[in-house]
């Protein structure tokens, strides 16, 4: 993640990025760099009962990907390098003088920056991923809880009036996913911890909410780089399941069965857990 204070725009989050993978190897590349944090909200962060880090943005990570045809290795979901570039341009501008499209994407990583110039990512199986010296990938059972995560909560981050909120909650459960050690998911408690009282409620009903929540084939993918902080993301031409839109009745029924929905996203965490 790149390193930033709610102040100041230095960037720091290792974001998840939904790509084409499959297996525990890498399938394919492509160059991305750090665009901007937006929507996104602010918390700081504990480690296995350190200190506070400095206030961190948390929420969606946007990339520029590189569409040039030569940076762009292929992936499952693609005939060849040629249809995920076509996939790619699609909707591509010319940015950081390259031609790209913008992805969002959340962090997984709070050990390394994120990339300021352009650098290559592997395009893996989200379980394969982060990749620092700081931690070991994440379970299988903690990759099987993002893509609930995702199915289930993403669309407050893209639709709601309070999405800035819920954008920051949001990057907040994908923290705690991926970095809790004690077995039990709680954004005040346990080995992670962030310091925003206002995403406790909503974050930890999101999170206990997830094991009665059926399995779900998010197509989510990792973008690792060795030097880089790590994203989940989702690259455009390849089938995957959308984030679930309830109904009126629904959301009324959810919101009394788990209380306030809320997703909120700004930029990774800020300091080096940033």
């Amino acid at each position: 993640m790149r390193r930033t204070h709610a102040v100041s725009l230095a960037t720091v989050c290792l974001s998840l990025v939904l790509a084409a993978t499959a297996g525990a190897v890498t399938t394919g590349s492509v160059f991305a760099r750090y665009a901007n944090c937006s929507p996104t909200g602010t918390t700081a962060v504990s480690i296995d009962g350190g200190a506070w880090s400095p206030t961190y943005y948390a929420g969606v990570y946007n990339l520029y990907i590189d569409t040039t045809p030569s940076r762009v290795i292929n992936a499952p979901g693609y005939t060849d390098a040629t249809s995920l570039v076509e996939s790619l341009s699609a909707s591509q501008g010319t940015y950081a003088d390259r031609p790209a499209v913008v992805c969002p994407s959340f962090c997984a990583d709070v050990y390394q920056e994120a990339p300021p110039d352009w650098t290559q990512y592997n395009i893996q199986s989200l379980q394969d991923g982060p990749l620092n010296d700081s931690q070991s990938p994440m379970s299988a059972a903690a990759a099987g809880d993002l893509r609930k995560l995702w199915t289930n909560y993403y669309y407050l981050v893209q639709d709601d009036p309070q999405k800035d909120r819920y954008a920051g909650i949001f990057e907040s459960c994908v923290w705690e996913i991926v970095n809790e050690k004690s077995g039990s998911y709680k954004l005040d408690d346990g080995s992670f911890r962030i310091s925003n009282g206002d995403y406790y409620t909503d974050g930890n009903n999101w999170l206990n909410s997830l094991s009665s929540l059926p399995a779900s084939n998010a197509n989510l993918r990792i973008l690792t780089s060795t030097t880089a902080q790590d994203y989940a993301v989702i690259l455009p031409g390849i089938g995957t399941q959308s984030p679930v839109v309830p109904e009126p009745l629904t959301l009324s029924a959810l919101a009394l069965a788990i209380g306030s929905a809320g997703m909120y996203a700004r930029r990774r965490m800020q300091a080096k857990v940033a």
